[in-house]
């Protein structure tokens, strides 16, 4: 990994690789939207429509037990 270019890390993080962050301080933005934050991490990392977005958004959501709509 460190012979990649900045495009190439850029391309596999998230997508192959992430860090989750464990401080709910650092975490998420009070400032943004959930539906925001999460459109704005997986559109940084990969070409993604924005119907793609609020599905796998809706997906994470679910599946952390969360009952928010995004």
């Amino acid at each position: 990994m460190v012979r990649l270019s900045p495009g190439e890390l850029r391309h596999m993080r998230w997508r192959d690789y992430s860090v989750v962050m464990q401080s709910a301080m650092n975490a998420l933005n009070p400032m943004k939207s959930i539906g925001a934050q999460f459109k704005d991490a997986l559109k940084a990392h990969q070409r993604i429509s924005s119907e793609r977005v609020r599905e796998r958004s809706a997906r994470c959501s679910a599946s952390s037990g969360s009952t928010l709509r995004i």
